[in-house]
């Protein structure tokens, strides 16, 4: 039975690899955001699984779609370019490209969505 790649671990170290602006937080893990600095928090979402019926086993092809949702958070009061400067520069660093390990992703366009307030606590502001 071949092994089930991990998409996941695959798309952090291409993350990682490309981006060093600012500290990441990953879900469940460990992190303490910065008193005074911009950070990022990175959710990677599946959203739904496809594989043809053609080929020999093992040798199918299996289409897996999803999202990769990054969270860019500024300390409140410094305005909305810092987190817009940040999160179109991750995009760029992402988008439309074959991110590198044994599977084969290929990424999308990057969307910049709404800037809102970050917490409930008034100390961040998110893109």
């Amino acid at each position: 039975m071949p092994a089930i790649p991990d998409l996941p671990g695959q798309i952090r170290a291409a993350i990682e690899a490309a981006w060093s602006a600012a500290p990441i937080a990953w879900p469940n893990e460990p992190f303490e955001a910065p008193a005074d600095a911009p950070w990022l928090y990175i959710e990677i979402k599946g959203n739904g699984a496809s594989g043809s019926g053609v080929g020999s086993t093992g040798r199918r092809v299996v289409e897996a779609d999803g999202l990769i949702l990054a969270h860019v958070f500024v300390p409140v009061g410094v305005g909305q370019t810092p987190a817009g400067d940040l999160a179109r520069s991750l995009g760029a660093a992402l988008q439309i490209r074959a991110l590198p390990g044994a599977a084969t992703i290929q990424t999308g366009a990057a969307d910049i969505g709404s800037a809102e307030s970050g917490d409930d606590d008034g100390l961040w502001w998110r893109v």
